[in-house]
This record gives structure tokens, sequence and C-alpha cells, in this order.
């Protein structure tokens, strides 16, 4: 709590009687005087009147204190004060010219003339002369400490000089001031420690008239010691290398106060001590290192007899940073389980000692056919998992802990994975895609090779089976997943296989073969045809709502598949081509506007009309109108991100509810479906490009016919002002190279840079359409999009907005391609045995040849048109149930597939049988295996059983291969008799090059 009091100060009184000297009335009551304060305070530097008289309001002598410390003239109660004398006033060796007689050369010394960080006390009797004109004052003190207390001025040629009445120098005395007057002396105390003093001044007028006695006033002077030691804390804990470790000095006895501070530092017992640059303060910080020492210096004072008035400096023992011996990191990977089996997860995780927190690690994977450990890209976290295939079987994983700067702080042994499906061949299929139905000479084929369930392998070889050859040839330096190569008159009806191998060259899995196609037409002789136009209703005339799909068909099959669509509509002078409609099929939507819309079709040859329909008139008439729409909405106006709910109702009601809306937005010219929208009520996310859209409600029947339409409701969309949305560009990854109809389409939308925001919209754009609608519920990064027929050449794009709902960025539009026939099952095909074939005739299918050899591709015909295009079957071999392809395989255009036969059947009879997806037998036909490089298969111009030698892969011969296959018969096949076996050995071992088997006759002939 703040307490003063008031006494009156003479320099009033002055002004007082400058007031009246210029005729300014006063008045008659005594002028307040100053304010004490009494509030307790420790000073310990600047200026200080220790005896400093004020008068009273009766103009009575008061002795207080006056500082210029806290304030300007700050006037307190001696009592409440209490006057540091710092350590760093002590002085030794002190000049003895310069000490008063009897006074000690070691003392606490404040200098007469200021030291800014010490206290310069004094005393000013200049505030009582208005009452005591002259004051002549003696100031009596008295003295109660540890030691002796000294005051002196400098007198001539810097000799002391006395201050007090008696001539003396040390307290108790009194001193004499005679007249009015501001001064300062040496003070000097002998020891540290609490001083008292008493002090009471005596004020008489400079004539002698007027004399008056002060209050008695107690002064404290409090002495900090110098310190005699120093020490150093905070080295005594073990810390770990590195660790931030901070060291704090005290100063003995712990009243000291020396105040500069200086650390040094070194490595070991034997090396220099160094300046710790910039450590100047009573803590130091520093990273532990071993064997590192440090001591400090603490210095204050004066030290005279140095010549120099040197400070005195005490210093510290030093003290060693506690290092803890480093510990080895080590990391172990978890054990793993005795065997896995293909797709189950092998679980990898790494354990530290010491235990390790949030550690970056790098895992590293070395399959069996690898020379060196692989990085595993991506996984930096203590596990990891990998998918179980037999690929992996043998190999290891290793991981490393990384520390900063990429350096390894500790690398795990490694542990050594086991996939064994106990014979079962592996779950991965790889399928080929982009083989067309036919190419032309000089076409580029380009085909692609990918992998189902994923493989850790990557490395493909790829193999071409030309027409009449009996094995597949290896393609040198062709090691990607995709392959290409042009088309030629030599590759018509070549086979191609891609292998997914391993890095040392094994094959790992194959695809099924897909078969090259030339159809050059031959100019002038691609068969003349009629081109007509089939609708997908018995008349050529629709009801509004229903959607018009125009098929052209050939009477005479070209080969040639390349279309164009023109179109004349109501009122037009001529037709007009449609753009992008070069497909076989056209759909559009009639209309009440486009009525009359006459169509035709061109069939191309080479750019060029090789045929043209008639055209068709396509009609549209609106049904009877059965009730009347009507939509509400939740809102008269919305804001971006608002969702808009309108609710419809029939009037009267009727027992349809096949419904759909449509939006049009400002601009556009026509409605388009807002996707997914078939129930009577919509909840529509409203962006801000959808102002002024207008949206309609339509009601169908069971044909898709318009049985009502409702009023257009226009959206009101009111945007308001944002902050500005940070710039990125926005990518859709994830597309597929194609997809059947029932199959998800799954998007990502990707930002870069990432800004933060998470609010997308998808549209999409289907063939026909006027303008994008928006994707109902898709409105995160990512899009799971079920593929529909229609979907065939839809676009897609993203937009993602900002808290304003405004675009931030859209997307380039990517494109759906829809596939031919049906998604591929999507479990495997059912196990068959040859007693499936017992009741059925041979035939049904048809094959490229009846005599091939281990390794051949053979194509199979599929009945005799392409009534299975796009259908998925399984080729079965018999009579040991071999699945060919280990999968399914797709009937191409023209009906047909192509299957390798297996390099390890044995020689002799087999059936190949062929079974639709529901497990039912199409087709078989018996054929006659031989071993490869023994001839088989039928070279154009050559007769059945020629001997043609086989392909040789590379590292091995015909020799080889003939040699291998001859060890195994089939078990319902032909048996070489043993005479002749043998005589072929010899024949064989002889060197001689050509091998003569007489086959043995078969009861059902073979051609």
């Amino acid at each position: 709590m703040l307490t003063k009091t008031r006494a009156r100060g003479g320099a009033l009184i002055g002004v007082l009687a400058l007031m009246g000297g210029l005729g300014i009335p006063t008045a008659a009551s005594a002028v307040e005087a100053p304010l004490v304060i009494e509030d307790p305070v420790r000073l310990e530097s600047g200026h200080i009147d220790a005896f400093n008289l004020i008068l009273n309001e009766d103009d009575t002598p008061r002795l207080v204190l006056k500082e210029d410390v806290t304030g300007t003239h700050v006037l307190r109660t001696p009592e409440s004060v209490e006057l540091a004398v710092k350590s760093q006033s002590f002085s030794t060796g002190f000049p003895a010219a310069a000490v008063p007689p009897g006074a000690p050369t070691s003392f606490y010394h404040l200098p007469l003339t200021q030291d800014w960080n010490l206290i310069w006390p004094g005393w000013d009797t200049q505030g009582v002369q208005s009452a005591f004109p002259g004051a002549d004052t003696k100031i009596s003190v008295a003295v109660d400490g540890p030691g002796q207390v000294y005051l002196w001025t400098q007198g001539l040629w810097g000799a002391p000089a006395s201050l007090l009445v008696d001539g003396g120098y040390s307290l108790p005395g009194t001193i004499d001031q005679p007249f009015p007057a501001h001064t300062h002396a040496n003070w000097a105390f002998t020891e540290p420690g609490t001083y008292k003093l008493s002090a009471q001044a005596t004020v008489k007028s400079g004539d002698g008239a007027k004399t008056a006695v002060t209050n008695s006033a107690s002064y404290t002077f409090v002495v900090s010691p110098i310190p005699t030691a120093v020490t150093v804390t905070g080295a005594d804990a073990v810390v770990a290398a590195g660790d931030n470790v901070t060291l704090s000095a005290a100063q003995i006895p712990a009243e000291s106060s020396f105040n500069e501070y200086a650390w040094s530092t070194r490595n070991s017992d034997t090396d220099a001590w160094q300046a710790v640059a910039g450590a100047n303060s009573a803590t130091l910080t520093v990273a532990a290192a071993e064997g590192a020492q440090y001591r400090v210096a603490v210095s204050g004072g004066q030290d005279f007899a140095s010549g120099s008035a040197k400070p005195l400096v005490v210093e510290s023992e030093p003290v060693k940073i506690q290092v803890a011996a480093p510990s080895v990191q080590t990391i172990a990977i978890g054990k793993l389980a005795h065997h896995y089996h293909s797709n189950s997860p092998i679980n990898l995780s790494v354990t530290g000692d010491p235990a390790v927190e949030n550690g970056t690690y790098r895992w590293f994977l070395q399959r069996s056919d690898q020379a060196a450990p692989v990085q595993i890209e991506g996984a930096t976290g203590a596990s990891h998992r990998l998918t179980a295939e037999q690929a992996l079987d043998g190999a290891q994983v290793t991981a490393e802990l990384i520390g900063e700067g990429a350096t390894v702080l500790a690398t795990a042994s490694a542990v050594k994975i086991s996939v064994n499906d106990h014979g079962a061949a592996p779950l991965q299929k790889v399928s080929v895609s982009g083989i067309a139905d036919h190419y032309h000479s000089g076409d580029t084929v380009q085909l692609s090779a990918s992998v189902t369930p994923a493989s850790v392998l990557n490395r493909y070889e790829w193999y071409v089976q030309k027409q009449g050859e009996a094995a597949p040839i290896l393609v040198d330096g062709a090691n990607d997943a995709s392959y290409s190569f042009a088309a030629s008159e030599e590759l018509n009806g070549a086979a191609v296989i891609a292998k997914l191998s391993y890095d040392d060259g094994r094959p790992y899995v194959e695809s099924a073969p897909v078969v090259v196609k030339l159809d050059d037409h031959h100019g002038g002789e691609v068969p003349e045809t009629d081109l007509t136009i089939k609708t997908n209703r018995a008349a050529d005339d629709y009801w509004v709502g229903q959607g018009a799909t125009l098929t052209a068909e050939q009477s005479t099959p070209t080969g040639l598949s390349e279309y164009q669509w023109w179109v004349k509509l109501p009122g037009a002078d001529s037709f007009a081509a449609v753009d992008g409609q070069t497909a076989a099929t056209y759909k559009f939507k009639p209309s009440l506007a486009n009525s009359g819309i006459q169509v035709k079709v061109q069939l191309l040859h080479n750019g060029k009309v090789h045929a043209e329909s008639k055209p068709v008139t396509i009609t549209a008439k609106q049904r009877e109108i059965a009730t009347v729409l009507n939509v509400t909405t939740d809102k008269h106006s919305y804001v971006p991100g608002d969702v808009a709910k309108l609710t419809s109702t029939q009037t009267p009601q009727t027992d349809h509810d096949h419904y759909h809306w449509y939006i049009k937005r400002a601009g556009a010219t026509d409605f388009v479906w807002v996707d997914q929208s078939r129930d009577k009520d919509l909840a529509y996310p409203v962006t801000a490009e959808d102002a002024g859209a207008q949206l309609v409600l339509r009601l169908f029947d069971e044909t898709h016919a318009v049985l009502a339409e409702s009023a257009p409701v226009t959206l009101s969309v009111t945007t308001s002002g944002e902050n500005p949305v940070p710039e990125t560009t926005l990518t859709v990854e994830g597309l597929a190279a194609g997809y059947y109809a029932g199959d998800t389409a799954k998007l990502t939308a990707v930002q870069n840079p990432v800004t933060g925001e998470d609010h997308y919209h998808w549209f999409i754009k289907r063939a026909g359409d006027a303008d994008y609608s928006v994707i109902s519920g898709a409105r995160g990064a990512e899009l799971k999009h079920e593929v529909k027929t229609g979907d065939a050449g839809a676009l897609i794009v993203a937009k993602l907005y900002g808290h304003g709902h405004k675009v931030i960025a859209e997307s380039q539009p990517v494109a759906l391609t829809v596939l031919p026939g049906s998604a591929k099952p999507s479990k495997a095909p059912q196990a068959q045995s040859e007693s499936a074939l017992d009741h059925t005739q041979a035939g049904g299918i048809s094959l490229s040849t009846k005599a091939p050899v281990q390794g051949q591709v053979v194509s199979v015909q599929l009945g005799k048109g392409n009534e299975r295009a796009g259908e998925w079957i399984a080729a079965w071999m018999f009579s040991e149930p071999k699945l060919l392809g280990n999968d399914w395989v797709q009937v191409a255009a023209d009906g047909s597939i192509a299957v390798t036969i297996p390099a390890d059947l044995p020689v002799g009879a087999h059936r190949l049988a062929v079974f639709d997806a529901a497990g039912q037998v199409i087709g078989w036909e018996q054929l006659q295996v031989s071993a490869a490089g023994t001839g088989g298969g039928t070279t154009p111009g050559a007769k059945p059983g020629d001997v043609k030698p086989g392909a040789v892969k590379p590292g091995g011969t015909a020799g080889d291969k003939a040699g291998a296959a001859g060890s195994g018969l089939a078990k319902t096949g032909s048996e070489l008799p043993i005479g002749i076996g043998f005589a072929s050995g010899l024949l064989l071992l002889a060197g001689t090059g050509t091998v003569l088997l007489q086959r043995r006759r078969n009861t059902t002939p073979i051609d």
C-alpha cells in the first residue's frame, strides 16, 4: 500500500513571496507540504540524498530521504528504505594517501563521484533555507553495525579531508554543513553486514537568530560480502550425448553479488581453457559431450594493488558433464509365420532396443531372383504389410532405422518369407488388353499387360507365335508392360502372349494368347453390301421420353466397322454429320421439337463411302397427360453449399412412380438429367454455377414415355464476397482402360499443391447430353461410379470448392470406355471332369490344328459366327483336367479364342472342351499332342505329320525340349512301342538329325 505524509517545502515560501512582490493576492493559510512516501523499497543504485532536509507545514525542519531512482526527487521516510551496498563496491590495496588516517586499505567503497552501478548517497540542506536563511546544519550520526563507517571528502591534491565537526573521519560523528548545500562524500564500510545509522540534524539560521532540531531518523545500509568461492551445479546427472545440460553458478556466501560472469571450457585435462562466447550470465546451457569440462569466473570490485585497479576474480573448480556410455541401438523384425498362403497378409513390424519413438525407417525386399535388396517405395514406418504370393517365396526383408541426414542408425537382420500354396498355381492372372478386332497393314498394334491381383514382379516377356509355327518365340528386349509393333501380312493370325517373369527371366504366370487379325479388304475386293437401319421399336415412332437406338446392319458382312451417322432436322435443307457418331449404333432422344428427323448412316472404307442406307424418319408424340406435377422448394433463395429440397405431388394421383429430374443452367440450350435422380423428391446440392438454373420433373410410364412434366422451378442463388481462394490444379486419377457394364469406376481427385479444402462435386456428361449434370452424393475426393452401358464415351470432371462454395479448381474431363460384353465373372471357373463330355457329341467348336505340339497356341472357333463374342468361357484339357490359362477367357469379336497347349502336357491323345460361364458344355474336340520339336502343327502347304522344328527358348535346344517332353504320356493317349522308342533313342544318340516315329493308329480320326 502506498502511504504518504506531507511537509512544506521552502521553495514554496519563495514562490509565495514572489507572488506577494508582484502584487498577487495570497492565501492566508500555509502551503500544503510535499508528499513523503512510507512504502518499503530497496535501492541498489542511483542518486540518493540520504540526509535531506525539508520544512513541515509549521516551518519546522524534517529529516527525510530523497532519491532519483524510482522517479525524480522522490521523498521517502528513511525507515522505509534499505540502501544496498553491492559486493562490487569492494576495493583493496587502496592507495594510502587517499585513505583517511586510521582507516584500512580494504573496504566497501561508495565513491565521491557517481558510479552508476552503485548507490550514491549524500545530503541536501537547501530545502530549509526559506525558514532558516543561510542555514548552518549539523547532522549527528550514530552507527550500529559489524564494522566501522568512514566518511570523507577530497582535499587539495586528492588528500582526504574531514566533513565532521571534530575533524575526524569515522562515524559516529557529526557532519558539519555550515551553509545550505547539496553534498556527496566518500563512504567506506569495513565489514559486510547490516548497518543501522541514526541521524538527527540541528539547523540554525545564518544570523544565529533561529535554531531548530529535526526528527531523529533511522537509516539501513546492507553491505553484501564479496564472494570467497563460486560453485557450479547441474553437471551431476548422467545424460545422453547431445542432450541439453544447464549449468548454474552460485557465489559463496549467497549474499555476494559480483555481477560479471565468464564461462570457459576444455575437452580434457590437458587441453587449454577456451572462453565460451556470449556466456556472461549465471547459467549456461550446452549440449552434453563426452569429456567436456566447464568452469566459471565471477568478478567485481577493484584491486588497486595491481596498479590498474583490476577487478577481483573468483573462479570455480572445473566440472565435467557426465555423459552416459552410448547405447548401441538395435532393431529387429518380428517373427514371421512358418509359411503363408497367397493373398494372406504378411505383417512386418520392427522394434528397437532401446525403444524408438516416431522413428523413420527404410524397408528392403530381396526376392530369390534379385542380386541385392531393393528399397520398398513409400515404406517409412515401423510396420509394413506385404500381400503373400508365390513370387515372394524365399524373399528376404530387412529394415534400416534412419537418423538425421539420412544416416543409418541401425539395421535389422533379414527375415525370410515362405509362401506355400501346396502345389496350387499362383493366384496372379495376366491379361493382355488393346487388341483390336482387326488391323490394316502398317497399323500399330499397341498391347498392354496387367496382372490381377497385383504382384511384386513387374518384368514381362512377350512371345509371338506366327501362324503355322509350332511354338511362341521370345521377343528380344520387350520387357515392359506394353508392347507395340506394326501389323503386317506376315503377322496375320499371330498369337501374342505376355509372361510375367522374375528378374532373372524365369516365367511366373502368362496371359491367354491374343490373336492379331489383318483385314486390308484388298481395295475393290471388299464385298458389296446393302446398309439398312434397324430401330429398337417395331415402328419408327416414339413417345416423348423414350430413347431411340438405331443400328446399322450389313446385308453381306464386309469386315468394315467405321460408320458416319447423318441427321436432317425438320425444316433443314440438307443432312449434317453427327460429330463422334462413328460406331454401328447411334442413340438419341426423340422430342416434339425434332419429330420428323431423318437419319441415315454411311459405311466407310479408308475414309470413303462404301455403302449408304436409305434415311429413316423418326417421329415423336406426346402421350396423353395423365396428371399434373406440382413442385415446391423448401426456400425462396439459396447460397452455394445449401442442399435444395424439392418435393412433388401428382394431381390426380396415379399408379406411376418412375421419375427423373432435369436441370438447365443459365446459358444452356437443353435440360440434362440430374444424375441418379429417380424419386419424386430431390435433394440437390447447390453451387454458385446453379444461379438461375431451371429444374423440371418428368413422370414416365413403363416404356419410358413421358406422362407429365412439371413447370420449371428457377433456383435463386445469392453469392457474397469471399476471401481469396488458394490456387491449385486438379487431376483425376484411377481411370481404367475400360469398364464393363456393372463395374465400378473408382476415381480420385488429386490437388497439386494441396490446399486443405475438401469440398468436391463430380459431374458427368453422357453422349448426347447438352451439359454436365452433378453426380448425386459425390462430394469427396473419391468417386465410386457404377458404369452403365449408356456411359460409353461419357465425360467426368471433378470440381473443388472453397468455403464460400466458389470453384477453386476444375479437372480436365476423363472419358469412360465401356467394353463390349459382360464383366469377367468374379469367381474362378468351376472345376470340370471329363465325364461332363460323356453324353455330348464332339463338335460345337473347331480348332486351328488337331495335332499341336507342347507349348503351341491353338485358335478355337466357338460355333459358326460371332454369337458368343464378348462372353467369358473356360477351356479345359482332359483326361487329367487342366484349366487352360488358369482363368476365364473372353471370346473375341469374331467368336474365337486362343489357348496355349501346356508345355508340360503329356504327349498323346487329349480332348479340349469349352464351357460357358454357367458351366455348360459349348463344345469339344479331340486332338493329338506331340512333343515340342518333334513335329505336329500344320504349316501351310505341308501335310499333317510333317516334321517342323520347334521354337527354342534362350539357353535351350530343340533336342532339349524333345527329350523333356518325351518323358511323359497322356493317360488316355497313344504310347510308342518299346522297340521303336528304343530305336529312336539309338538314333538320337548316334547324332542323326531325323527322328522317324510310327504313330500307333488311333480309333478316332485325327486331322
